[in-house]
């Protein structure tokens, strides 16, 4: 790293000294990240300075590594979308497949987790069309990993599992060793321990065979969570032991915070509390260093268990205010990040909207100047009767006029065209936008839900992630390439919709079959959304209360057009059906449906004696153009 510096200081050709700035920015991204965002200012500088596209890219794709790693998120996405757009119009691929990747990490990070999972899927396939295979199981390994932050193990497990036979074929010993360690922990979190502890062997044969003593770190520290877990504190405080030895030697202090606490936490349980203090107290001190609040939170709550064993409970209070204080304050500043992305977002869509405007206006001066033209000519046209002396001269005159106006009009032609294409795209960006607003929603309602004890509660909030969801399904179909702006295809849409409901609340597809009767139409958005919201409260309802136990059952949604004007729309399903007096009449999903049929100035009918059967005649709706 030293030679690499030298070179930049020196005179030496833009394409050695952009190679030095490569290796020195990556190196420091993340331990020294001023010093690496300092070079990546001179890189750009630099690469600006020789118009070299792909240089560009490369400072803005490091822009966005330091921005993540520092945890500024908005900032990094900014470049890395950057990046990624470029690369896509210049067809670049192999950048197209780094900016996905780095992509769907920051995503995950900012908890937008449907945008990660389509990022991982799209950085997988790029990887794969260059052939770059380790690549393709590195970002498996981070999406399996994203799949056990949901608890979805089997997906979990398979995509360790591609990830794993790769690295087998290619004898990458360094990523065997990481899917080995993320195996480990997810079958920890099984409880299947011995299988967990199997893993945890196999990564440190790896480690010791390559002499990687900062691998070593996590194989005792791993261990030793696990013997904690197995009820064998003694095995479980001497790997830790040996895990804080290792990481006390290490650059990497941050991380020894975690083991201190566990050793902490590990001694606690055995009774030796004296030590368990100092570890704790250690791993406080770094946590406090290094602003790791989940360290501080969980470091403050053993304190307070620590001084509660020894029956000073004063002490013990007094860390468990400090404890409740970080936890209250982490809760706060995730729904204070929430609620700075909502401003951020309204905010653009503010300025969208006044370009919009200023388009409109554009166009409207380009008709009163074609008027004005069409005047004119009729004008020459009047004046060239007057007398046939003159009219030699008025038609060469008239010819120079309209040749004026002919190139006049195409250039206006090209203006409203290329105003028509930009007006388009706004469009297409105001729904994605408003899409996002609506995934920040459904996060903060997620948000929510995990704070909220009461489980009326949480159910309510569960389902209005839902309604928000189908209505977010449907700005997300309008924005995407190739659909029609002027409104949705149904059939698709309600597929999407259903088929979301079923991930949802986690049915099995073998026990409940789905059945589509839908027209392919185009339906224009004013009556696709409270329609949506009705088909996601009927087939909500069917799943959660129909096939009570293990029962098996069927799904049925149609959706037709039986005259000029009228569309029937139909959900049933053969199910244990229900007494229409028995709904209450304050149920709030019975009155959205009532409201939005009204609104669809829709005649229905409901019948639950032989399964839920809904019938609804909708009279008031707009097929697309």
């Amino acid at each position: 790293m030293d030679s690499l510096a030298l070179i930049l200081a020196t005179e030496v050709p833009d394409s050695v000294k952009m190679g030095a700035y490569r290796e020195v920015i990556w190196a420091n991204s993340r331990l020294n990240s001023a010093y690496a965002l300092e070079l990546n200012d001179e890189m750009m500088k630099m690469a600006q300075n020789a118009k070299e596209e792909r240089w560009i890219r490369q400072a803005h794709y490091y822009f966005g590594v330091i921005y993540k790693n520092q945890g500024n998120f908005g900032k990094s996405r900014e470049h890395m979308d950057t990046v990624y757009l470029r690369s896509e119009g210049l067809k670049d691929t192999s950048f197209m497949a780094f900016s996905a990747y780095q992509l769907a990490s920051i995503l995950n990070q900012m908890d937008l987790y449907e945008e990660s999972l389509e990022f991982h899927n799209k950085a997988i396939n790029f990887y794969r069309h260059i052939g770059n295979e380790l690549s393709v199981a590195m970002t498996l390994n981070a999406k399996a990993g994203l799949y056990r932050k949901f608890k979805l193990y089997d997906k979990a497990i398979n995509n360790y599992g591609e990830a794993l036979t790769i690295y087998e074929q290619n004898s990458d010993s360094s990523g065997l060793a990481d899917i080995f360690n993320n195996l480990g922990n997810l079958y920890s979190e099984l409880d299947s321990l011995e299988l967990a502890l199997d893993f945890y062997e196999k990564q440190e044969r790896i480690n010791i065979a390559r002499n990687d003593e900062y691998g070593m770190g996590f194989v005792f520290e791993n261990r030793g969570r696990l013997f904690d877990k197995m009820g064998r504190m003694p095995e479980a405080i001497n790997s830790l032991k040996e895990s804080v030895k290792i990481r006390r030697n290490s650059e990497h202090q941050a991380i020894l915070a975690t083991t201190l606490l566990q050793l902490g936490s590990s001694l606690l349980k055995h009774g030796i509390l004296k030590d368990a203090e100092n570890a704790i107290r250690e791993g406080l001190q770094l946590a406090g260093q290094f602003s790791l609040v989940p360290q501080l939170q969980q470091g403050y709550l053993m304190l307070a268990k620590v001084f509660a064993e020894r029956r000073d409970f004063e002490r013990a209070y007094d860390y468990h205010l400090k404890y409740t204080l970080v936890k209250d304050s982490m809760l706060n500043e995730t729904i204070s990040d929430q609620a700075l992305k909502i401003d951020a977002l309204t905010e653009y869509e503010r300025i969208e909207r006044e370009k919009e405007i200023e388009l409109l206006s554009a166009q409207n001066e380009i008709k009163d100047l074609r008027i004005q033209a069409s005047k004119r000519i009729i004008g020459v046209v009047g004046l060239g009767l007057l007398s046939l002396t003159l009219i030699a001269f008025w038609l060469y005159r008239s010819r120079q006029k309209i040749k004026g106006l002919y190139s006049e009009l195409n250039a206006q032609k090209i203006l409203i065209s290329k105003s028509l294409q930009e007006k388009e795209f706004l469009l297409r960006e105001i729904h994605h936008r408003v899409k996002n607003n609506l995934q920040v929603i459904s996060s903060l309602l997620r948000l929510q839900s995990r704070s909220t004890e009461d489980d009326k509660a949480q159910r309510a909030l569960d389902e209005g992630r839902s309604r928000v969801r189908s209505m977010a399904l449907i700005h997300q179909n309008l924005y995407q390439e190739g659909q029609s702006l002027a409104g949705i295809r149904i059939r698709k849409y309600l597929e999407q919709l259903v088929s979301e409901l079923l991930a949802t609340y986690k049915i099995d597809q073998d026990r409940i079959q789905l059945q589509f009767f839908v027209d392919d139409l185009t339906i224009d958005v004013d009556t696709a959304v409270p329609m949506g919201l009705i088909i996601n409260e009927l087939v909500s309802n069917s799943l959660k209360y129909a096939f009570p136990g293990s029962q098996a059952g069927c799904i049925c949604v149609t959706l037709k057009e039986i005259q000029e004007k009228e569309l029937l729309l139909k959900v049933s399903d053969n199910g244990i059906g229900y007494r229409l007096e028995a709904i209450p009449p304050n149920s709030f999903g019975h009155r959205l449906v009532r409201a939005f049929s009204d609104r669809l100035k829709a005649q229905y009918t409901f019948d639950g004696a032989h399964g839920a059967n809904s019938e609804f005649v909708i009279r008031s709706y707009k097929l697309a153009a």
